[in-house]
């Protein structure tokens, strides 16, 4: 059955994409974090 294979083909890309992007969410985050202790740091010092 070749159109389901088509979309499960499909669905994996957005899967991919879907999966992309919420690790880029979390590098984001991660980087905030980084930088708002940097600041709370520097602000001690």
């Amino acid at each position: 059955n070749v159109s389901v294979l088509k979309e499960i083909e499909e669905l994996k890309k957005e899967n991919k994409l879907f999966h992309s992007t919420i690790t880029e969410m979390r590098k984001d985050i991660d980087l905030l974090k980084q930088s708002e202790r940097k600041r709370l740091k520097e602000g001690r010092e």
